[in-house]
């Protein structure tokens, strides 16, 4: 595994578009370190047979996956908060620095 340091924390900062303060990027550091050192211990244990997976099922009922007829445009539109008569508008959250 990879070790955290500042120049990681920046470079995944950067990649998620994210604008960081120095004591941000300190404490997100320390953060991502401790996370690491936690991973690597759960590498040490030892590895379990069988299926450990069906225990984290949730218990919940869990409806047929049914194909259905699809929602009509006109009536996804006319649920949509934001719409041009054609597509569903959402904001822009990417701004790109050219």
């Amino acid at each position: 595994m990879e070790d955290v340091d500042r120049e990681l924390v920046e470079k995944v900062a950067n990649l998620a578009r994210f604008v960081l303060r120095d004591e941000e990027i300190e404490a997100l550091t320390k953060h991502f370190k401790r996370v690491l050192d936690y991973v690597r211990q759960l590498d040490e244990l030892p590895e379990v047979e069988g299926d450990v997976v069906s225990g984290f099922v949730s218990s919940a009922p869990m409806r047929d996956d049914v194909e259905g007829e699809p929602l009509d445009r006109i009536e996804a539109l006319r649920n949509a908060p934001h719409t041009n008569g054609e597509y569903i508008l959402v904001p822009k959250i990417i701004k790109r620095e050219e």
